[in-house]
């Protein structure tokens, strides 16, 4: 099992949905996308790499009220909106101006070239899950939604993520599951345990804020083995 730990500083979760970036066909958004326009190369002040592997690039976005970065694009990709208020658009022959609502989920296709501006009186503090293609490993087995439905809720899904929301309480351990390969940003400090069949128990600690990757498993559950609740956002990779 792969971990990788990198601190996001989350505020919180709800479960309201925003609007996305503005987008084209699938077909359209990829071309556009593997022609040029990464965020992190053409602004760096407001992009940061948390993770990167075969599967994902996570993203730390921080634009301060007044600040906008260059022309990019991204592939398909997940964000959470940490903080913020109001944020601009700019397209190429326009601009859209959209609220920000702290704690929401938006999935999205390949999305065109556009720049961001913080039009809002707070700082713009996003953290975006990009897909690197559709190769991730699939899995078989119970789905922890439907086995421990009262811990993992479910906030918005598509066909490149699926997106849960977590709570267990101390002493809590959720039932055996399959897991898809998953990024997950803890919503508070915690510690808990990991179990799989045949593999020796494997502390966890999750620190308030970080990002942490997890390959997928045919069977695992997660215990609670501290004081506090573990609280966490789960991005699964479905394809």
């Amino acid at each position: 099992m792969q971990f990788r730990f990198l601190p996001a500083f989350v505020l919180g979760l709800c479960v309201a949905v925003t609007g996305g970036l503005p987008s084209e066909a699938s077909a359209q958004g990829a071309r556009v996308s593997a022609g040029g326009g990464d965020p992190v190369r053409v602004s760096p002040d407001h992009y940061r790499v948390l993770i990167e592997n075969d599967y994902v690039r996570v993203l730390d976005i921080r634009h301060q009220p007044g600040e906008s970065d260059e022309m990019h694009n991204h592939p398909k990709s997940a964000y959470f909106v940490l903080s913020g208020d109001k944020m601009r658009f700019h397209l190429e022959r326009s601009q859209r101006d959209g609220d920000v609502v702290v704690g929401s989920v938006t999935l999205q296709d390949p999305i065109v070239m556009h720049a961001v501006e913080n039009i809002g009186e707070t700082p713009l503090h996003l953290i975006m899950v990009e897909r690197k293609g559709d190769n991730v490993a699939r899995v078989d087995g119970e789905d922890v939604v439907d086995v421990s439905g009262s811990m993992y809720q479910q906030v918005d899904e598509n066909r490149d993520f699926r997106v849960l929301n977590v709570t267990l309480e101390p002493g809590q351990r959720d039932e055996p599951h399959a897991r898809p390969a998953s990024v997950l940003i803890a919503l508070g400090p915690s510690s808990g345990t990991w179990h799989q069949p045949g593999q020796d128990p494997m502390p966890q600690v999750f620190r308030p804020g970080s990002a942490l990757y997890v390959d997928a498993a045919e069977e695992i559950s997660l215990e609670n083995t501290g004081e506090r609740p573990i609280r966490f956002i789960q991005f699964e990779l479905l394809r």
